[in-house]
């Protein structure tokens, strides 16, 4: 299994409402490409790690 991990600031202030959007569509998307992930949000900053197969590529 690879798990990449981002890490990324947001240019805007994110409203709740935003962020379970945001996880939605998070989930499915991941759920239609097999993968699950991670997403964090604290003050403005988001980090997300991906679980993939290893057979997996990806490109940053």
């Amino acid at each position: 299994m690879i798990s990449p991990v981002y890490v990324s600031s947001a240019t805007r202030h994110f409203s709740h409402g935003e962020l379970m959007g945001l996880l939605d569509v998070s989930r499915r998307n991941n759920g239609a490409a097999g993968t699950a992930g991670l997403l964090l949000h604290s003050a403005g900053n988001f980090g997300i790690m991906v679980l993939l197969p290893k057979a997996t590529s990806f490109a940053c």
